[in-house]
């Protein structure tokens, strides 16, 4: 009987501790999107003009940053598929930098140029990045809310 209980007690140590390591710690990684949202509102850092926005966002990384609807989702293509359209979430942390400052003179470059194309619709903007005579394909996706430009969508078809 104290065999049973103590194997017992031994199996409970045992699974208590695979389940702990098993978690992950819950990061903060700082404010929720609507009080991110209000933070901007409130400094006043909001560009109800998309282009005037976009200059800021296409060069400022820390203005970009701030414009990003976290997490923000990636659409791209498999390389060893390129038909099977892959997803992941980019959150705060591993987020890199976009420079799109370099996009007016990109049709002229003699690797990979690539022509800009913006379609504005409401409270959206498409700002699609499409190869010539290469295979880029790269489209972000911005949203007006609360009267401020986000970042909330990059659709990379590229093969």
């Amino acid at each position: 009987m104290q065999n049973r209980i103590g194997l017992m007690n031994m199996f409970i140590i045992l699974l208590l501790t695979g389940l702990s390591m098993a978690c992950k710690p819950v990061k903060n990684d700082g404010l929720p999107n609507e009080m991110k949202r209000n933070s901007v509102l409130a400094q006043g850092k909001c560009e109800p003009d998309f282009d005037t926005f976009f200059q800021k966002f296409s060069t400022d990384s820390i203005f970009q940053k701030q414009h990003v609807d976290f997490p923000v989702i990636e659409y791209y293509s498999d390389e060893d598929f390129p038909l099977d359209i892959m997803e992941r979430s980019i959150d705060e942390e591993n987020y890199e930098f976009i420079d799109l400052s370099k996009d007016k003179a990109a049709d002229k470059q003699e690797k990979d140029p690539y022509k800009v194309e913006t379609e504005k619709q409401n409270d959206s903007v498409f700002y699609r990045q499409r190869g010539i005579n290469n295979y880029i394909d790269i489209t972000y996706k911005f949203a007006r809310k609360d009267q401020c430009w986000w970042l909330v969508e990059i659709r990379d078809m590229t093969d």
